[in-house]
């Protein structure tokens, strides 16, 4: 039998970290190699010692979050492969993971494939991205009706911005933000610039990097 290949997992959810370390203790492919519930700490972990496969998930309670430890880690150690993981609905994440060449990315709730596959194929060499969870209830609409400009605003909407500060950062002149918010409240029939931050952030659809980086929120179990 070859020799298995060695992984490191960093989850502060301690159902998530429970589920991923029985799958990888049942299957010989793996070695549990450690078990974080911080990113920190597997961010540290890997300075002395070479794990063949990390897995990170993307928000966490405390310190530095996964996709900010992923790009460090990927740069600094290319050869490990990483697996970013999350059980929210934000796809912006997706496209800064590929963007940056992180290897896998797996939405916890997709049925693609399991885990342990994901895993394998990984290390095998594939790039595994999961499809994007299906839309939820969001006011009057599913979030899948929502277009990738209003997810945009959103986000920048949970970060606190006004909408000139949305507008700059998105190169347009704020009445285009004001007429995406007008918009976004006429479908959803959300009437608040409050409610549709607290809801989309609280339904992790739209979440700023900023709130991200900041460890404001974590994945539900």
């Amino acid at each position: 039998m070859n020799t298995p290949w060695s992984v490191v997992i960093a989850d502060d959810q301690i159902v998530a970290r429970g589920y991923m370390e029985m799958h990888i203790r049942s299957d010989p492919r793996f070695l549990l190699e450690a078990s974080f519930p911080t990113a920190q700490e597997a961010l540290d972990w890997c300075q002395t010692h070479h794990p063949d496969l990390l897995i990170l998930d993307v928000m966490m309670r405390q310190g530095i979050d996964g996709l900010s430890a992923a790009l460090q880690i990927h740069a600094r150690h290319p050869d490990i492969r990483i697996i970013l993981a999350t059980s929210m609905a934000e796809t912006s994440w997706v496209d800064q993971a590929r963007q940056a060449g992180i290897h896998s990315f797996w939405f916890k709730e997709s049925l693609d494939m399991p885990l342990p596959e994901i895993m394998a194929q990984t290390m095998q060499g594939a790039s595994v991205y999961t499809t994007t969870p299906k839309g939820m209830p969001f006011g009057n609409i599913s979030s899948d009706e929502l277009s990738p400009k209003q997810l945009e605003v959103l986000r920048y909407l949970t970060g606190g911005l006004s909408n000139p500060e949305i507008a700059e950062r998105m190169q347009v002149e704020p009445s285009t933000i004001r007429s995406h918010l007008e918009r976004i409240m006429e479908k959803t029939g959300i009437r608040s610039r409050t409610e549709l931050a607290v809801k989309a952030s609280r339904l992790g659809l739209a979440i700023s990097d900023e709130d991200r980086t900041a460890g404001l929120m974590s994945d539900p179990e």
